[in-house]
């Protein structure tokens, strides 16, 4: 990996980070249901996605099926995606 492509997944990674905490309105380090939609639908990206399409991609980082997502799990999830 070079150097821009660590700065460019750093910044990426800081930006999806920051976005994690803006939607985190508990302070628990998850996000429900409601707290994910209005985080993907508020960015450029997602502004365009239908209530179950953010449902099903809320349904792939949920891997332990709790109702929730961690920060860890999107971000493992893809971080694999853009290998």
């Amino acid at each position: 990996m070079s150097a821009a492509d660590s700065k460019g997944t750093q910044g990426f990674y800081d930006e999806l980070k920051a976005l994690f905490q803006q939607a985190d309105k508990s302070g628990e380090g998850k996000l429900a249901l409601p707290e994910f939609k209005s985080a993907v639908k508020g960015s450029a990206s997602g502004s365009q996605l239908s209530d179950a399409q953010l449902e099903a991609m809320f349904n792939f980082y949920d891997e332990e099926k709790s109702g929730f997502v961690s920060f860890e799990s999107v971000w493992k999830k893809m971080n694999s995606m853009m290998k």
